[in-house]
């Protein structure tokens, strides 16, 4: 079996063009999942800095 050179080369720049359409479509997804994770790390931080300063406030309070 034989095959045209032409045909292989087309063949393997699709599997090429397909691959990095993958890669990039991945590139993206990974991008936007960090940025999901950066988001909710800040609304983690910020209730965790509201809760830490209700507490101080109910110490404070109780130590007068």
């Amino acid at each position: 079996m034989s095959f045209d050179k032409n045909d292989v080369k087309h063949g393997i720049d699709k599997a090429a063009d397909q691959l990095k359409a993958a890669t990039d479509n991945l590139a993206a997804k990974s991008h936007e999942a960090g940025e999901s994770m950066k988001e909710k790390a800040k609304e983690l931080a910020r209730k965790a800095g509201d809760e830490m300063i209700e507490q101080g406030t109910k110490l404070k309070n109780a130590a007068r």
